[in-house]
């Protein structure tokens, strides 16, 4: 295999804007070229262009917004393939793209419509029809007009979205999941295509342990008070993320303080949900670049989701040395997330069931004495051992 070979690393979105998918996009790219390949980026935007950020090309199509309606927005997509495909012809006009890597299922179908025979890996971030699925109270109006728009919403929008997803994994070259949580899900729909499940990597270097000075006034900045149990949530602020949960039973939790650091349509409601119950022990923060900060000042991650496919927060979590909390999947309790693939009891985190007694229970059993040096030090060599994205990028150039 030539090295400087050019691979095209393809998504909706990429750097400035924040998420795990960009992320994994960038630290992809940085391991490719550790490896000796030049890697490029096409992603979209509020407008077609091209830059270098990083050393990387990045070839930017525009987002369509054609269709105005909002119940009708998703036929967008339609526009953005053909957006897609008159950005890919400018790539290949300069480059020679060795292989594709697509973590957007409209992006790989646009390249194999112009390309049939280009070998594309597919690294989906979910399955919508999982993670995107709206419950009745999500929508306004009278009752009737509620179940209309749930119906419309969950089986046209979404089920639009299945149909690229499922596409795209057919016509890929090869399919990669995150968790074997994921893997089952697509098996729920396509029984006869390999699904290969390869764990995330996490940079361990952009993580650190602050020491007690150091924390004690990175919290004074923050306005987070001393001498409590500090747990934190970092996600888009949407309803699986199930943080209601937590704001709920968090006044049973004794001398602690919640930090919820994100943005989402749910927001609003988090905030004003606290102001009922009057909880002065939780700090709203928007999203931010510098998570680091965070995660620094934090004893306890929570990872409640009621659907999460993989949390890349949560291997940033501890990489920074602290131990997870999260809910135990239920096939029951239709809670679907791959907490118990990534937590090992007492040694990276903790997991409890989703009820309010178990919750509060185990809140309040945390010690904060165990949560030394040497304990938040194990998690990091814990993670480090396991995640590296040198290992997903070996196994990438092994399929080729």
């Amino acid at each position: 295999m030539k090295k400087n070979q050019k691979i095209l690393i393809t998504n909706f979105t990429y750097l400035p804007h924040v998420g795990g998918v960009e992320n994994s996009i960038k630290f992809i790219s940085d391991e490719f070229k550790l490896k000796g390949f030049n890697t490029i980026v096409m992603c979209g935007d509020k407008k077609s262009g091209y830059e270098k950020l990083n050393n990387i090309e990045i070839y930017r199509f525009k987002r369509q917004k054609i269709i105005k309606i909002k119940f009708f927005r998703f036929l967008n997509y339609y526009f953005d393939i053909l957006s897609i495909i008159f950005t890919y012809i400018k790539v290949l006009k300069k480059n020679k793209i060795f292989f594709c890597i697509s973590r957007n299922a409209i992006c790989l179908i646009a390249i194999k419509i112009l390309t049939p025979l280009k070998k594309v890996i597919f690294i989906p971030p979910a399955i919508s029809f999982y993670q995107e699925k709206k419950n009745l109270d999500e929508f306004q109006g009278n009752k009737l007009k509620k179940y209309i728009l749930k119906f419309c919403y969950n089986k046209i929008v979404l089920g639009q979205n299945l149909i690229f997803e499922l596409l795209a994994i057919l016509i890929s070259t090869k399919t990669i999941v995150f968790s074997k949580l994921m893997k089952e899900q697509v098996y729920n729909f396509i029984k006869f295509k390999e699904i290969l499940v390869i764990p995330p990597g996490i940079d361990i270097k952009k993580f650190s342990i602050l020491n007690s000075v150091q924390k004690k006034n990175l919290k004074k900045n923050l306005k987070i008070p001393e001498g409590k149990k500090i747990f934190l949530i970092i996600a888009r602020l949407v309803q699986v993320k199930n943080i209601s949960f937590i704001i709920k039973l968090s006044k049973f939790v004794k001398n602690s303080h919640f930090i919820v650091v994100g943005d989402g349509p749910e927001k609003s409601k988090l905030i004003w949900l606290s102001h009922k119950l009057n909880k002065k022990n939780i700090s709203f923060f928007d999203k931010t670049l510098n998570v680091n900060k965070f995660y620094s000042i934090s004893d306890f991650f929570l990872m409640p989701s009621i659907y999460e496919p993989f949390g890349q927060t949560t291997l940033e979590a501890n990489a920074s040395g602290i131990e997870i909390v999260g809910i135990k999947p239920s096939k029951e309790k239709k809670i679907e997330n791959a907490n118990l693939e990534i937590i090992k009891n007492n040694t990276n985190g903790v997991l409890f069931n989703n009820s309010y007694t178990s919750a509060v229970y185990n809140l309040n059993s945390l010690n904060l004495k165990k949560n030394n040096i040497e304990k938040k030090n194990s998690i990091r060599l814990y993670v480090k051992n396991r995640y590296l994205w040198s290992k997903l990028v070996e196994k990438i150039l092994f399929l080729i």
